[in-house]
């Protein structure tokens, strides 16, 4: 069970860093501007990096965890930090 949502994970978030990837250097989906999309997914990437165990984390970002290391800190510069 545990390794489905893994796999699962690992697809969607492929997908979206794909999309993240598309943007060049702009660090949100649609390029400068932040969405809605990437504050879900910055909140949850940020809820799954204090639940989940570090390891499995990098090996469901897999090769992308770049791509939502700089998600994350435009949106903690945009944002502020939400604990």
């Amino acid at each position: 069970m545990r390794e489905n949502s893994k796999e699962s994970s690992r697809v969607t978030l492929g997908g979206l860093a794909e999309l993240l990837e598309r943007g060049g250097e702009a660090p949100f989906i649609l390029g400068k501007q932040p969405s809605c999309t990437d504050i879900l997914v910055g909140g949850w990437l940020r809820m799954s990096s204090k639940t989940v165990p570090a390891g499995e984390c990098e090996e469901i970002c897999g090769g992308y965890e770049w791509v939502f290391r700089r998600l994350h800190a435009a949106r903690q510069q945009r944002f502020g930090d939400v604990k």
